[in-house]
Order: C-alpha cells, then sequence, then structure tokens
C-alpha cells in the first residue's frame, strides 16, 4: 500500500513538475516577445524624437534667416545655398547640414535645396533617421517703414494712419510709404556682443546658459500698447541660445520661481536707444494683442459689453489648502539650500491664476490673419513646435483635489485648442523641459 501510494504521488509530483516547466517556457516566450516588441517601439520612439529635434533646429535656422528683409538667395544648387544680405550658406556635406562653418544638424541623410526667382520660395527636402520632411519657405521682401514724403510721420502714427485708412494690408503688397501694419518688419538692431548667462541657481539646470545678441534677428510689429502711445513689436522667431543647444532649460520649482527673472535678463541683451522697454513676452501680452481682458477673475472679450466669462479652466481667485503630504515649490527651493524662502505648511493656501480660452475662435483671431502668423506660427503639433516660446507667465492651477504651479509656454497640440494654458516646468524636482525666450520691445 504504501509503494502504491508513494508511486502515485511520485506520479503527480512528475506531472507538475512538466506542467510547470510548460507554463514557465510559455511565459518567458511571451515576455520576450512583449520586450521585443516594447523596446523596439522606444527605438522608434527615440529615432522620432531625434529626427524632430534636428528638424526643428534647421527650421529655427532657416526660417530666421528667410525672414530678414531684402535676403535674396544669391546662390543655390541641391545642397548648397548663399544668401545675399547676411551672406550665410547652408551647405549638406556628409550627415550634417552646416550654417557656414558652424555644424547645426546632425545625422542627416538627404537635404535639398530648390529655389523659384519668380515666387521667391525655397523647397527643402530633408531626410533625417529615415523621416522625410518637405518644407516650403518664402524670402522675406525688404520694407522700409521710416515714412515718406515731407511730413515724416513716427512709427506710432504711421501705424494709427493705416488703421485710419481701414488698410488691411501687409507690407509686400501695400504701395502707401506712411503705412505700417500688423507683421511688418522693423530693421531693429542691438549692440552686437551684448549678452546675458543665467546660471544653475536659478534655473535647476546642470550648465550655464549664455545668449548672445544676432542681429540676424527679425522684428515684427505685433500693435500698440493699451494705451497706444507706443508701438510694440516681437522677434520673429524665439531667440536662440549660444552653442549646439539653441533652447533653454528650466527645471521644476525653478522655472515656477525664476521665469520671469531669467526670461527679462535674457531678452533685455537686445535694448537699443529706441527702446523705452525690452523684456520676456507674457500672457498679458497675447491678451492685448488678442483684445482679451483679465479683470479679477473673468476673462473675456474686449469687444463683449455683457462680458462674458470665456475662460474653460475656472480656478481663477480658488483657494487651495495644502493637505499632508503636498508638495510645494517653496519647500523644494529651501531644501536645495535657497533659504530665502518660506516654507509652506498644512493649512496654508495658495490662490489659482491660471487661466484658458479657445483661442481658435474666429471671433478672437483669424488663423489666416498676419496676426495669428505673427504669434503663433510654428507653434503647433503639425509643425514640430518649431517656434514654440516661453511666456514670463507663472502660474497656480489648483483645485480641491491637487495643485499645479507652472511656467507658461505658447505652443498648442491641435486637439488642444486653447491659449498659452499649456504650461510648462511643473514644480517638482525631477521635470525639466526646454524651450526658447522670445523678446518683446516697445518703441
Amino acid at each position: 500500500m504504501k509503494k502504491n501510494n508513494l508511486k502515485n504521488e511520485r506520479g503527480v509530483t512528475i506531472t507538475s513538475v512538466l506542467i510547470y516547466i510548460i507554463a514557465l517556457t510559455a511565459v518567458v516566450i511571451i515576455i520576450g516577445r512583449i520586450s521585443t516588441y516594447f523596446y523596439r517601439n522606444m527605438d522608434q520612439v527615440t529615432t522620432n524624437t531625434a529626427a524632430a529635434a534636428e528638424y526643428t533646429k534647421f527650421n529655427s535656422y532657416f526660417t530666421d534667416e528667410i525672414n530678414i528683409e531684402g535676403n535674396e538667395v544669391e546662390f543655390w544648387e541641391p545642397n548648397l545655398i548663399i544668401f545675399s544680405k547676411s551672406e550665410n550658406q547652408y551647405t549638406f556635406q556628409g550627415n550634417g547640414i552646416y550654417r557656414n562653418k558652424v555644424k547645426i544638424c546632425k545625422d542627416v541623410e538627404a537635404c535639398t535645396f530648390s529655389y523659384n526667382e519668380d515666387t521667391k520660395k525655397i523647397d527643402v527636402y530633408l531626410k533625417i533617421y529615415n523621416r522625410e520632411y518637405n518644407v516650403t519657405y518664402t524670402v522675406a521682401k525688404e520694407v522700409t517703414v521710416s515714412g515718406g514724403g515731407t511730413n515724416k510721420k513716427t512709427l506710432v502714427e504711421m501705424f494709427k494712419q493705416a488703421q485710419a485708412d481701414g488698410c488691411t494690408l501687409t507690407h509686400e503688397t501695400c504701395t502707401n510709404k506712411e503705412h505700417l501694419h500688423i507683421g511688418d518688419y522693423l530693421d531693429y538692431k542691438a549692440t552686437e556682443g551684448t549678452s546675458a548667462t543665467v546660471d544653475t541657481s536659478k534655473t535647476g539646470y546642470s550648465e550655464l546658459q549664455t545668449y548672445t545678441v544676432d542681429n540676424n534677428t527679425t522684428w515684427r510689429v505685433v500693435g500698440l500698447n493699451d494705451t497706444e502711445t507706443e508701438l510694440v513689436i516681437t522677434t520673429g522667431s524665439p531667440i536662440k541660445r549660444d552653442g549646439d543647444d539653441i533652447y533653454l532649460h528650466l527645471k521644476g520649482a525653478y522655472a515656477y520661481k525664476y521665469c520671469e527673472e531669467i526670461l527679462d535678463k535674457i531678452c533685455k541683451i537686445y535694448i537699443n536707444s529706441y527702446a523705452s522697454n525690452v523684456r520676456s513676452m507674457r500672457i498679458e501680452d497675447i491678451n492685448t494683442a488678442l483684445g482679451i481682458v483679465k479683470e479679477e477673475n473673468v476673462v473675456y472679450k474686449k469687444n463683449d459689453a455683457s462680458k462674458t466669462n470665456i475662460d474653460q479652466l475656472g480656478v481663477l481667485g480658488q483657494t487651495y489648502k495644502y493637505k499632508s503630504g503636498d508638495y510645494a515649490p517653496e519647500n523644494y527651493l529651501y531644501e536645495a539650500g535657497v533659504t530665502t524662502e518660506q516654507r509652506k505648511s498644512v493649512g496654508d493656501t495658495v490662490t489659482g491664476t491660471a487661466y484658458s480660452y479657445n483661442y481658435t475662435d474666429s471671433s478672437i483671431i483669424d488663423q489666416n490673419s498676419t496676426l495669428w502668423n505673427v504669434l503663433f506660427d510654428g507653434t503647433t503639433s503639425d509643425k514640430n513646435y518649431a517656434k514654440s516660446y516661453w511666456l514670463a507667465s507663472p502660474g497656480v492651477n489648483g483645485y480641491s483635489e491637487r495643485c499645479f504651479f507652472r511656467t507658461w509656454r505658447c505652443w498648442r497640440r491641435q486637439r488642444w485648442p486653447r491659449l498659452q494654458c499649456f504650461p510648462f516646468g511643473w514644480a517638482c524636482p525631477w521635470w525639466l523641459v526646454f524651450g526658447s525666450p522670445r523678446s518683446f520691445s516697445k518703441i
């Protein structure tokens, strides 16, 4: 009996082992296949990201180039293009794109240029990490904005004159030399060699970041200030950092607390004797240009007598009370050695300042307008966010469950058509993001 029982137990044990081995083998095979699929997809994501980054760098440089007034194409062939006014040349050689002797893009498989003298259009084909880009650029025409005739007008007077005459043209089509329009380019220059460096104590980034005046930077008219006494202009594209990495890096709590100081310091390198003030663009500047008013806790269209609130977030003026386990940017900075910060405790409060509105609403701005082109061109996902830019506007988005501290960046995903309130720079010590400043001047 014992022998039989032992045989039965032994049989069960062997069968179980066989089942375990088969099952384990199957699991290992399945996990292996899933892992292979995962890593292949990770490789694809990495490749796509790298391709987009190289394309963005090229597009940023080339957009600035073609926006220089009167910067005609002097010579071109499939792998080379030279501009007349800047004397810059772009060359595809080996696996890189060079601006003069500086390599601005790497790992490029193909790059060809084609120029149409009649239409002033440049067609560029790029192939990077097996991704293809076909882009058409239009060379900016030269414009004179100093007025004409015997009665010279100021720039403000010229802008008001165009408005009074109901002129909706641009400098490319308007023949009246006493008109100045939204989007017109100005020959605005700063002192060559002027630079600004932001250190790690204000950015949270591991390296110093330096910006130097580049007078190839273009400047465009946005409109008048609130009192209609000064002309407001902005850079044609976000300004670039020195070196191969052209972006400004900000980290977590540093971005929220110091964005205004950092961005204004960088943009002020472009001040000259004509400018009453040069600083970073803010959400308030966008609002003024679009005719949007934020009054206390209500956001409405300036031409709406009823002042209907168009804010889609609903956190303006709302109070959030810190709970146990919450994170506060002041606490992180204090622990990082910034002892001037006042630590937050359970029960302390913070007030919501974030808001959002649908800027694709045709009653706010025509997406085919010049103003749209000045403020938002290149900030969308279909343009790879090539011209997205930081705003010196820290915001607090707080509601009953949680609270976010952020620095706003002007960009838009196609499926999220809201203005500015897609902030980057969450107040988290591990969250590092990048973007470019955009200078804003009043003259």
